[in-house]
């Protein structure tokens, strides 16, 4: 099971060679854009009367929801604010509830030209499951008309889904860390090597992508082929298990597809002791076009979770984080979940022309770990590929459950950091510089995005979750300056905030609007276990509004904003 070309050393040596190699720590001194201290509430909070009677109108809406208002409901005995509460709710062992579409309760105002659906994709349930990668799918939809909100969820009726709900939500098919008997584990995943069968699961809990030039349909989907689901974006109904007609080779593959201006969609698949097969699919044909093939530099492949493509390549990055086979086909642990890190190795970056000609070329970069890619778009010879830089995946190891749960993760610090290759310096290593002057104002940048307009292309905005310590959990949501190196930061104590995504502002002409002219969607978890979208103005970052959702869901990955039909 283990790679030949890879260098053996016991867990001992390996832990105290990354000590050594850890990046130094940093006081934390939590900043807006300029160095002003930051208010113990909002980072941005504005004052006027309008913001009173918006924060009036919130906590109206909170009781009436069923929150509690009692004090102590979000505080601990030492009087501080706490994520219990959140925690709890976001990490739910209860069974999930489908619900068809339910007007929503607004406080603050909804901008008038808002209008379409927010689809996020993520796990509805947790019971008897270990890790956060490992619950269940369920799709979640708000729907924005003419200054309402409407939302609607529905568990995705998966083959894994079906058969956890028909055992008493026991799993029978192994998730990411949550493991089923070893001879099941095996069976499953020599058959799906062998493309006999599901190999892990096809429990398609991680992105939800709308169908470009299709409002009626998505796609769900994860880190393997069989975890590929059609559904109904109207009524949220799982239609069919998606199946290509072509014969591509691999079962692995990434839930994060490029989606490139002519709609078509780039992405991989690989498998152990195979290739990197690139592929482009056109908009809603089942055929996937070959690109290209990229060796592995081992015959186990790396974790890639996520890439990106500018305007002409696609940059396909291998970090030295590899499957560890052995766990995945017995459903043991490893070292850093079921994955193997060599932090002395360097990382690789495999440039691919899109138009499928010329050769791919690879480049070496100082080593990194990352889950998710900012952006990427070229400047004359140059690459600019910015992401959430971590030293080495031990944050997969503070997502347990129960290590989350209780609230005993640490502080994974995962900065803005661009990696730069130049195209006419074909022995060069690539270099990984820092974006922002002060990391320590929002300490992580996680579920990164910008203004879909400028994926693949210069770009001056960005968006993610972020922490405000001494919270470990991503308690913040984030603006980023990539030009002024600059953050503003939105901060509520006690909430959990989830993946932000960008929405420009939808003109009836179609006419640019400024790159950051329109609205930031992001799911929250406030002190009192209640679930709403926060609604931010892009630009100068202040909210606007909250859309109430009258029950709670479990935690969320990914997902988009689709606009309406009409726009």
């Amino acid at each position: 099971f283990a790679a030949p070309c890879l260098p053996l050393e016991s867990r001992t040596e390996r832990i105290e060679r990354m000590k050594t190699s850890c990046f130094p720590s940093t006081t934390l001194v939590i900043r807006p854009t300029s160095t002003r201290p930051v208010p113990a509430t909002h980072t941005l909070r504005r004052t006027t009367t309008q913001q009173h009677a918006l924060l009036k109108e919130r906590d109206m809406a909170s009781a009436d929801s069923g929150a509690t208002r009692d004090p102590m409901s979000a505080q601990n005995p030492s009087g501080k604010v706490s994520y219990q509460a959140a925690i709890n709710a976001l990490l739910t062992e209860d069974l999930p509830v489908d619900h068809n579409e339910l007007e929503a309760k607004v406080t603050g105002e909804l901008p008038k030209w808002l209008d379409g659906a927010l689809y996020k994709n993520g796990p509805g349930t947790y019971k008897n499951l270990m890790h956060l990668f490992d619950g269940y799918s369920c799709i979640a939809k708000t729907r924005f008309a003419d200054g309402r909100a409407y939302v609607s969820n529905k568990q995705l009726k998966s083959q894994a889904w079906q058969q956890y709900a028909a055992s008493g939500q026991q799993p029978q098919l192994a998730e990411f860390l949550t493991s089923v008997s070893i001879l099941q584990s095996l069976k499953g995943f020599l058959l799906g090597l062998l493309g006999l069968g599901p190999g892990f699961t096809d429990n398609a809990t991680v992105n939800i992508l709308p169908v470009p030039g299709d409002v009626h349909r998505g796609i769900a989907m994860t880190e393997d082929i069989p975890g590929t689901y059609e559904v109904n974006l109207e009524n949220l109904e799982t239609v069919r298990q998606v199946k290509y007609s072509d014969k591509l080779p691999g079962i692995l593959t990434t839930a994060h597809p490029s989606v490139m201006p002519d709609g078509s969609i780039v992405n991989f698949t690989s498998a152990p002791g195979g290739r990197y097969t690139v592929y482009r699919q056109k908009p809603g044909a089942p055929v996937r076009e070959k690109l290209a093939e990229v060796p592995m530099r081992a015959r186990v492949p790396c974790w890639i979770h996520d890439f990106k493509c500018s305007e002409n390549y696609m940059l396909l990055p291998e970090t030295p984080c590899y499957f560890n086979l052995k766990a995945l086909a017995l459903g043991t642990r490893a070292e850093f979940a079921v994955m193997d890190w060599y932090g002395d190795q360097s990382a690789l970056v495999h440039v691919i022309p899109l138009d499928g000609k010329g050769p791919v070329r690879t480049f070496r970069a100082p080593n990194y770990f990352t889950f998710h890619y900012m952006n990427v778009y070229e400047e004359g010879s140059k690459l600019h590929m910015d992401f959430s830089h971590h030293k080495d995946p031990e944050m997969l190891n503070t997502l347990y459950l129960d290590v989350m749960r209780k609230g005993e993760r640490a502080i994974t610090k995962g900065p803005l950091r661009r990696l730069t290759i130049d195209l006419d310096k074909p022995d060069q290593e690539a270099t990984i510089t820092d974006l922002m002057r002060d990391n320590s104002s929002y300490h992580q940048c996680e579920f990164p995005s910008v203004n879909p307009d400028y994926m693949g292309k210069p770009y001056r905005y960005g968006y993610s979750a972020g922490s405000v310590p001494p919270h470990t959990y991503s308690n913040a949501v984030v603006k980023y300056d990539v030009q002024q190196g600059e953050t503003k930061v939105w901060h509520e104590a006690g909430a959990i905030a989830l993946e932000p995504v960008m929405v420009p502002r939808q003109t009836e002409d179609g006419t640019a609007v400024a790159e950051d002219d329109g609205v930031v969607l992001t799911m929250v978890t406030d002190a009192n276990a209640k679930c709403f979208v926060l609604v931010q103005d892009a630009s100068s970052f202040e909210e606007l509004a909250r859309v109430w959702l009258p029950y709670n869901l479990a935690y969320s990955f990914h997902g988009r904003f689709a606009p309406s039909a009409k726009r």
